[in-house]
């Protein structure tokens, strides 16, 4: 009886091995199957996006029209008052 016992737990065990295995090479298969793309190709795509997409931030990258564009008017308001310091003349207000 006792055999007959440890036969039932270890064919349980068994099952329970196989079953993990089981779900351990379903998993695998899931990784193999997701579509892969090599790290120069990704590379290629964020330099093509970065350089197709605007970013009114950065001065080099600006495709609006300066009259609508904030940072670009600020630019220029902030160069004019560095010119007038530089100047050496006070104008008073």
């Amino acid at each position: 009886m006792t055999s007959i016992r440890q036969e039932e737990i270890t064919n349980r065990i068994a099952e329970v091995k196989l079953k993990r295995i089981l779900e351990l090479n379903t998993r695998l298969r899931d990784t193999l199957d997701r579509e892969r793309i090599r790290a120069s190709d990704a590379s290629l795509l964020i330099i093509d996006y970065v350089q197709k997409t605007p970013d009114y931030i950065i001065s080099d990258m600006w495709t609006l029209p300066t009259e609508e564009n904030k940072f670009h008017q600020f630019k220029k308001i902030r160069s004019k008052k560095s010119e007038m310091k530089a100047s050496g003349c006070c104008s008073i207000m």
